[in-house]
C-alpha cells in the first residue's frame, strides 16, 4: 500500500501520521511487521514516537575523548568544549574537510558556490528576524530551552541559533542571479543552543558548536527536490567513511507527502535503509517551518540513533525573509549540512573506533585527521640519532610524526601510541638497515625501508576532491549592494 492510497483514510489525516518507508513501499506504522525493523529503526521508534530518549557517552568513547584532549571548559558555563593539543588539530581538519566536501560536491553538480563567514549576534527585533524566529520555533525545544541573550549599549541581541540567517541576509542586500540558478552559499558558523543541563554530552549535545551549512537556491520546489536527491547520494558517500548503521528520519508536510510518495522510496533505496516518515497535518509545516526535513541517524556503539547530517527544503521561509532573484522571482531553498556538525562528526569518528573494537576489529582514524600518523622509537640510545634522521625525513615528506625518545620499554611505548590510535609504530633498530613497522589494525610488525613507508602513508592519505574553480559567467549574486 502506498502513501497515495492511504492519504485519504481518517488515520492518514491525523496529525502527525507515521509510516515506514522501504525502497518499495510506504507503509502505515501499525501495519509494518515490528520484527523486521532492526535495532536502528526500533531505537528511532522509541525516540520519535514514544518520546523515550536514552543517550549516553560510553566509557570507552569518554576515554578516547580524554586521550585526544576533548574536554569541557570548567571556566565557562556548562556545555562549552575546549580542544587541547591533538583535539584542536582534529577540529581544524574536520572543519577543512567539511568545506572541501561541500565545495567539491557543488562543483561536481555544476552549482556555483559562494563561501561566507561573519557574525554570531542577531538582532531579533528586526522584522525579517522576528518572522524567521517564529517559523523556526514551531517545535518547542529544538534550539534549546531559551535563546542566548546579549545586552549592550541599551539593546538586546541573541547569539546565533541557526546557520541560516546570515546567508539569507546577504541575499537581501544583493539579488540572486536567476540565470545562474541553482547556486549555493556555504559557511561554517558558530551556533549556540541552550541545551538543558541534564542533556549535555561531550562531543554531541553542546551549547556552542560549529555548523557547516549550505543554502542551495533553485528556481522551484520541483528543482530543489531533484537536486536534493543528488545531494542525498553525496551525503551517503561522505558519511560512509564512518562505517555506520544508518536509518533515516523524514518529516514532511501532508501536501508534499501525498503528491511525492515516490520521493521517499528513492531516499530509502539509495541509502539501502529503512526510513521513518512523519507526516504533518493538512496545512501544517514541519519543524523549522520547512516542507521536508531529512535527518541521517547513525547508530552509535551503545545502539542509540543520533543525528549527523541533514537537509531540508522550503519556499515559505525564503519568501518571508524577502529573498528575491534579479528577475523578481522567489527561489526555493535547500538547507544542507552534508557532513554534520563538526563536533558531531568528530564524535562519530571516535565512536567508529569503539563500534569496530566491539566487533573484534581494530581501526585507526583516517590518516587525514590522525594527529600523529607515525611514531618513531629508537630501540636503544645508540640509534637515537638515526631515529631523529628518520623523523625528519618523514616530516619533510608531509607526514605528521612524533619521536618517542623517552626510553620506555617497547610494550609501554606501543600502549602509549595506541592510546591515540597511532597508525604506524616504527622501531629503528641497530641490527639492520630496515625499519620494523607495526600497523595499528594488524598489530603485526613487518620490515620496510624509509621510502616504502613514505609511499604507503602518502598513498593512504590521498583524498579525492574536485578542484575548485569559478566560472565568472555564472555569479551566484549580484555583488553590488541594493
Amino acid at each position: 500500500m502506498t502513501l497515495q492510497a492511504i492519504a485519504t483514510t481518517e488515520q492518514a489525516i491525523a496529525a502527525p501520521s507515521y509510516y515506514v518507508v522501504t525502497p518499495d513501499d510506504v507503509v502505515p506504522i501499525e501495519a509494518y511487521p515490528r520484527g523486521d525493523l532492526g535495532a536502528g529503526m526500533a531505537c528511532l521508534f522509541q525516540q520519535e514516537i514514544l518520546e523515550q530518549r536514552e543517550e549516553r557517552v560510553s566509557r570507552q568513547l569518554a576515554e578516547l575523548f580524554r586521550n585526544f584532549g576533548f574536554e569541557w571548559e570548567p571556566l565557562s558555563e556548562p556545555g562549552h568544549m575546549r580542544f587541547v593539543g591533538h583535539a584542536a588539530f582534529m577540529l581544524d581538519q574536520a572543519k577543512s574537510n567539511a568545506e572541501k566536501v561541500a565545495i567539491s560536491t557543488f562543483q561536481s553538480l555544476d552549482i556555483p558556490v559562494l563561501r561566507m563567514d561573519g557574525v554570531s549576534i542577531v538582532d531579533p527585533s528586526s522584522t525579517v528576524m522576528s518572522e524567521y524566529l517564529r517559523l523556526t520555533s514551531l517545535n518547542a525545544g529544538l534550539y534549546g530551552d531559551s535563546p542566548y541573550d546579549v545586552t549592550g549599549a541599551g539593546s538586546n541581541y541573541n547569539l546565533r541559533q541557526t546557520g541560516c540567517f546570515q546567508k539569507y541576509s546577504a541575499c537581501l542586500q544583493r539579488s540572486i542571479v536567476a540565470a545562474s540558478l541553482p547556486i549555493a552559499l556555504f559557511e561554517i558558523s558558530d551556533s549556540f543552543r541552550r541545551e538543558p543541563a541534564d542533556r549535555l554530552q561531550l562531543g554531541f549535545r553542546l551549547r556552542r558548536f560549529h555548523l557547516p551549512e549550505a543554502h542551495v537556491h533553485g528556481k522551484t520546489i520541483s528543482d530543489v527536490v531533484e537536486i536534493s536527491l543528488q545531494l542525498h547520494r553525496r551525503i551517503l558517500e561522505a558519511i560512509s567513511e564512518l562505517e555506520p548503521e544508518l536509518v533515516l528520519l523524514i518529516n514532511a508536510t501532508h501536501e508534499f507527502a501525498t503528491a511525492n510518495h515516490g520521493y521517499f522510496k528513492q531516499l530509502a533505496s539509495q541509502a539501502k535503509s529503512l526510513a521513518l516518515l512523519k507526516v504533518a497535518g493538512p496545512g501544517e509545516m514541519c519543524e523549522d517551518g520547512v516542507e521536508v526535513d531529512v535527518e541521517y541517524k547513525l547508530v552509535d556503539a551503545d545502539g542509540c540513533c543520533r543525528e549527523l547530517s541533514t537537509f531540508q527544503f522550503d519556499e515559505t521561509i525564503t519568501r518571508n525573509f524577502g529573498v528575491r532573484c534579479d528577475d523578481g522571482t522567489t527561489p526555493s531553498t535547500i538547507h544542507a549540512v552534508l557532513t554534520g556538525g563538526i563536533e558531531r562528526y568528530l564524535y562519530f569518528l571516535l565512536d567508529r573506533i569503539v563500534r569496530t573494537k566491539r566487533a573484534g576489529l581494530r581501526r585507526h582514524l583516517p590518516l587525514w585527521i590522525s594527529p600523529v600518523v607515525a611514531r618513531v622509537v629508537p630501540s636503544t640510545d645508540a640509534v637515537t640519532d638515526s631515529a631523529v634522521t628518520l623523523a625528519r625525513q618523514l616530516s619533510a615528506a608531509g607526514i605528521r610524526v612524533q619521536l618517542d625518545d623517552r626510553g620506555l620499554d617497547q610494550d609501554s611505548a606501543i600502549h602509549d601510541a595506541d592510546e591515540i590510535l597511532t597508525p604506524y609504530f616504527v622501531v629503528v633498530d641497530e641490527s639492520n638497515s630496515h625499519l620494523k613497522v607495526r600497523g595499528f589494525e594488524s598489530g603485526q610488525f613487518k620490515e620496510m625501508n624509509a621510502g616504502e613507508l613514505i609511499d604507503e602513508i602518502q598513498n593512504g592519505s590521498a583524498r579525492s576532491h574536485v578542484e575548485y574553480f569559478q566560472r565568472l559567467s555564472r555569479q551566484p549574486l549580484n555583488m553590488e549592494c541594493l
